[in-house]
């Protein structure tokens, strides 16, 4: 993939109506385009690693539709350097990403390291 740089990406949210737990725990979907990037129900972080996975740096804003302005900006590699906390003792605080060694599954939201 080309080498993209000092750009402003547009982020849509969008609610797919999904639920983690009866009526909270809402599950949000992050699109660039017409392209998912995620599905999750704490998405901005997440979607700032695949762009940065994919050698994409900038800034990105996140947009909920029919909304005059964006809810959420940042550049890229600060987004990719964070994750949302939330347990039953802490949170919800934003905290450092730290992924999980030898490629094990991690959904951006454990393993983390409060600020």
């Amino acid at each position: 993939m080309k080498h993209v740089t000092n750009c402003l990406y547009k982020l849509k949210f969008k609610e797919n109506g999904k639920r983690l737990f009866g009526e909270k725990g809402q599950i949000f979907e992050v699109w660039l385009e017409e392209e998912l990037l995620v599905t999750s129900w704490s998405p901005e972080f997440v979607a700032c690693r695949i762009l940065k996975s994919r050698r994409i740096e900038g800034y990105v804003k996140f947009w909920w539709p029919g909304e005059a302005t964006h809810a959420l900006g940042m550049s890229i590699d600060c987004g990719a350097s964070h994750c949302v906390i939330e347990n039953r003792s802490i949170g919800p605080i934003f905290g450092k990403y730290v992924p999980y060694p030898n490629g094990a599954k991690n959904d951006g939201n454990d393993d983390a390291e409060t600020l």
